[in-house]
């Protein structure tokens, strides 16, 4: 499981997003820079994504499936999920 937050997401949205992707990483049993390597991406843009402080572009979304080894539309429905949970007022 991930430590607490020291920053919040910029947006529910990204929230969701952040949330998403740490949990698949927890099933996987990754870390950060775990998932770098296996995605591509620099370990700062994936702490930035985790923080909810950047939107990730289509391509690094793409990236980051690939090395989470998911469609983007499995990490959309997660997401979603989670958005609609956080709007219920769940944590």
């Amino acid at each position: 499981m991930a430590p607490p937050r020291r920053s919040k997401p910029r947006t529910p949205e990204l929230e969701a997003f952040s949330r998403a992707v740490q949990e698949r990483m927890d099933e996987l049993g990754m870390n950060q820079p775990a998932l770098a390597e296996a995605s591509g991406l620099h370990p700062r843009r994936i702490s930035d994504y985790l923080r909810g402080q950047f939107n990730p572009n289509y391509e690094h979304t793409k990236m980051l499936c690939d090395g989470l080894s998911l469609t983007t539309d499995e990490l959309r429905k997660r997401a979603d999920k989670i958005e609609a949970e956080l709007a219920k007022g769940g944590q």
